[in-house]
């Protein structure tokens, strides 16, 4: 069980840490 919340916060996290980069490429891509 602990493997899995683990896993799942990981992953929350790479999910946040992808939106921010789409934010920032689209922010170049209007610059």
């Amino acid at each position: 069980g602990d493997n899995i919340r683990e896993f799942l916060l990981s992953l929350r996290y790479f999910r946040i840490f992808i939106a921010l980069w789409n934010v920032f490429m689209m922010f170049c891509m209007i610059v």
